[in-house]
């Protein structure tokens, strides 16, 4: 390693078995020189490659986090990180900021995105003492601008859920189900009949939006149009919907509702868009905060406890002035 002045500028000279393996200039002062030079050697030792860094991250995200995590982080360090950066011995906040610039000239939200995502997969080292500095520390977010949700009309709703109602097709089910529950698609999409209580009035939810990535139970009340629908749904497994080329549960319909819309002439919306078209009307409709909240499962980890509770009257109330709105 070696910090000198070169004319009017210093510089950051790094070798290695005689081998010059970094060097960068240009700094005004020589204290500026020295920190760049300490940030560089700490980012990541020689004696652990990034090779081993990116698998090891990725075996942890295999085991804790969910599939699609973990189907993320693997086209992102396989596909675009080991490419750029598999056989540098340093990795500097330099190489972090280009790697993230050049994505923001497409979209900021996705560089914001992979900023994250990199800087969890250099925090992986640091828990692990191999690395003593992250190259990602003191990297701002980009400003997003981000536009108002799309609710679709409940013209365009209803139009669509006539598409989907064909002899012997439970897409209009599926639908319905994910109005009347505002439930996420794979919320709906891993929910089985033991989730399912007639007797009580409820169906029990399981989503991962919690930080900690565990499943966490949200019951929600079953009011008329729900029961209706989901005592129309013949039982063909443990799940509620089941994808009846493979008889398991479904992992993603994106492209289901897509062709729904096209089919019925309307603006395309997403499944997400029911959630706010259910969370919208509910609000309309006077229902407190505290009681959409709770229906849609947004409570922080502090209130885990509270996940298995029974939902406050407010909130049977609440869900119920969905009933006959599509």
């Amino acid at each position: 390693m070696a910090v000198f002045k070169r004319r009017d500028k210093w510089k950051v000279e790094i070798w290695k078995k005689g081998k010059r393996i970094y060097t960068k200039g240009g700094f005004l002062t020589e204290l500026d020189a020295l920190n760049h030079e300490a940030e560089v050697t700490e980012s990541l030792p020689t004696n652990t490659g990034f090779i081993k860094l990116a698998e090891s991250r990725l075996e942890e995200i295999e085991l804790r986090r969910s599939q699609k995590h973990f189907v993320e982080n693997l086209s992102l360090i396989k596909g675009e990180l080991i490419p750029i950066w598999g056989k540098k011995n340093v990795i500097t906040r330099d190489d972090v900021e280009k790697y993230l610039n050049k994505i923001a000239e497409t979209s900021k939200t996705k560089a914001n995105k992979r900023l994250r995502l990199v800087k969890a997969l250099f925090n992986h080292g640091i828990k692990r003492n191999w690395l003593r500095h992250n190259p990602c520390q003191g990297i701002e977010r980009f400003p997003e601008s981000k536009g108002k949700r799309y609710i679709p009309p409940i013209e365009d709703l209803k139009l669509v859920i006539e598409v989907a109602e064909a002899p012997g097709c439970l897409d209009k089910f599926y639908l319905l189900t994910l109005l009347h529950t505002l439930g996420r698609m794979r919320e709906v999409n891993r929910l089985k009949w033991d989730d399912v209580d007639f007797d009580r009035g409820f169906v029990t939810l399981y989503t991962r939006k919690a930080k900690c990535s565990d499943l966490k139970p949200v019951r929600v009340p079953m009011n008329a149009d729900l029961r209706h629908v989901l005592k129309r749904v013949p039982r063909t497994s443990e799940y509620v919907f089941t994808n009846p080329r493979t008889e398991t549960a479904y992992d993603h319909r994106d492209k289901f509702l897509h062709t729904l819309c096209q089919l019925a002439g309307v603006k395309e919306f997403t499944y997400h868009c029911l959630r706010h078209f259910g969370a919208s009307a509910l609000d309309e409709m006077g229902v407190s905060l505290t009681s959409i909240q709770s229906l849609l499962g947004h409570e922080r980890p502090t209130t885990t406890d509270h996940y298995l509770q029974s939902l406050r009257g407010s909130a049977n109330a609440g869900i119920k002035k969905l009933e006959g709105i599509v």
